[in-house]
């Protein structure tokens, strides 16, 4: 599955009716502390006096949590989180961080001013193109390297994402999505019928996606 993410933090800010609103979209993992962001948020914007937020992951499995952050309960990291899981992001985290201008928004203002927030820094993401992928490490003959990029290219992948090199025969490395397996090993038969070539897949996590389309 290809998933849409942050490749970088987005930055977008407003004022409502005094107060100052600061949206901050985050790449986000699993491996992830949302706390150890807030704190880097509190130091980045002090004295604000509230720092809500969502996040949202889809692998290894799908999570996300929401934080109203002393704001009354539902108006903040609620409107956020439904504007993440609107934008179609995924591997994201949003704070929205605000500055009390001495007027009360009231329910129906909060939601809307964290939620568009949120909506407004989110707009401005340009998001990467994410797979989970092993990376295939591959050791062939000379004569072998066409077939290999005929069949590379006929998968819909990206001819770009090979890193060659060239010696007595060829390494190559590449991202293979792990839903393509499959079909690498029906291939492998074909391509060293006499097992003239070395392979191993390493690692499998998120990797921008091979795919041409992506």
């Amino acid at each position: 599955m290809v998933m849409r993410a942050p490749s970088a933090r987005v930055i977008r800010e407003q004022t409502i009716r005094r107060s100052r609103f600061v949206g901050i979209v985050c790449p986000f993992s699993f491996q992830m502390d949302i706390k150890g962001l807030v704190r880097e948020l509190e130091e980045a914007y002090p004295r604000a006096n509230h720092y809500c937020w969502a996040w949202r992951i889809s692998h290894p499995r799908e999570d996300g949590n929401a934080s109203d952050a002393g704001e009354p309960s539902g108006t903040a990291g609620r409107p956020i989180q439904h504007a993440l899981a609107g934008s179609g992001l995924t591997q994201a985290a949003v704070v929205v961080v605000r500055y009390f201008g001495g007027i009360k928004l009231g329910v129906r203002g909060l939601i809307e001013a964290y939620g568009g927030t949120a909506a407004l820094a989110l707009e401005g993401v340009e998001p990467e193109l994410l797979e989970v992928c092993g990376l295939l490490h591959l050791e062939l003959p000379y004569d072998r390297a066409d077939v290999f990029r005929h069949w590379w290219t006929k998968q819909g992948y990206s001819p770009e994402v090979l890193l060659w090199e060239y010696s007595e025969s060829i390494t190559l490395q590449a991202p293979l999505p792990v839903t393509d397996y499959t079909a690498w090993e029906a291939f492998r038969e074909t391509l060293a019928p006499h097992g003239s070539l070395t392979w191993s897949l390493g690692e499998e996590r998120l990797r921008r996606t091979p795919r041409m389309d992506g």
